[in-house]
């Protein structure tokens, strides 16, 4: 279980100083570092947090769900744009 990625991903950003390069542990983790995701997906988990703790009863988790649903949808499609216009 312990053995070395055959083909591990890396993620290649500049900044100021020149290109940083950083191993991703996975597909998620890569698109999450690729467009500097890191702390809207904290931030994002807080507020999940604290909507799923505030779930008492059936309509509410059903209102809670539609919210998530609804941002993760908005995230892909952001994604998907991104993905897009940096092919091209």
């Amino acid at each position: 279980m312990n053995e070395k990625m055959k083909n591990p991903l890396y993620v290649v950003k500049e900044d100021q100083e020149g290109k940083i390069i950083e191993e991703a542990k996975g597909w998620l983790d890569l698109v999450i570092k690729k467009f500097n995701l890191t702390s809207f997906i904290e931030a994002l988990g807080q507020i999940i947090k604290i909507l799923i703790e505030s779930i008492d009863n059936y309509p509410m988790f059903i209102s809670v769900k539609k919210s998530i649903d609804g941002w993760l949808d908005k995230i892909q499609e952001f994604l998907q744009q991104r993905e897009t216009t940096s092919n091209q």
